[in-house]
């Protein structure tokens, strides 16, 4: 099931994302280290990009956030 927000992905907004397995940013959201640890701690287990450039992830919080 998909399903649209129009919050950008932020430390304050990612309990939006409870319920759900994974989320696409943004190419400009906000999915450095406080944003991907929060997504975790909601139950995010994917994040999809939809984008060239992944500059706006932080890569080795989304490592750490895999073990």
């Amino acid at each position: 099931t998909l399903e649209y927000v129009t919050a950008d992905i932020s430390p304050r907004t990612a309990e939006l994302a409870r319920g759900f397995e994974a989320v696409c940013p943004f190419v400009a959201s906000d999915a450095g280290r406080e944003s991907l640890c929060a997504l975790r701690r909601a139950g995010v287990q994917l994040i999809l990009l939809r984008c060239t450039g992944y500059n706006n992830v932080d890569l080795a919080a989304a490592a750490g956030a895999a073990r």
